[in-house]
């Protein structure tokens, strides 16, 4: 998992993510968080490659209602890797770090995050 900060607005950072890696991250439904008391709303992308099996998701951690990941309060969007190796994310890391407005593009342990089960998708 990666963490990806910018003060641009996600569509911005997905097409510069898109053009950078030649992935095609396209809008999927709103992702929601539902607690006691409220619920939250968060953008979601999500690409498929088919030819390798992998699957790249990224959720915007600011939503409509709170912070999907409140302990990373910094982190703007997270993605969310499936399929890959070590040696590929940070490859990845390196190209993402190309994109002149992203500010800070870290590597996430999910063992370490306490709300890791607000990532959960349908």
């Amino acid at each position: 998992m990666i963490g990806l900060t910018c003060q641009e607005k996600d569509y911005r950072l997905v097409w510069a993510i898109n053009l950078e890696l030649g992935w095609r991250l396209e809008r999927e439904q709103d992702h929601k968080v539902i607690y006691k008391t409220h619920q939250t709303r968060h953008s979601r992308y999500v690409f498929f490659d088919e030819e390798d099996g992998k699957v790249v998701r990224l959720l915007v951690n600011r939503g409509e209602g709170g912070a999907l990941l409140p302990e990373l309060h910094g982190i703007d969007c997270v993605l969310i890797l499936e399929g890959f190796e070590g040696g590929q994310i940070t490859e990845l890391m390196t190209r993402l770090r190309k994109i002149s407005f992203l500010l800070a593009c870290i590597g996430l342990d999910l063992n370490k995050i306490k709300s890791k089960y607000n990532l959960l998708t349908d």
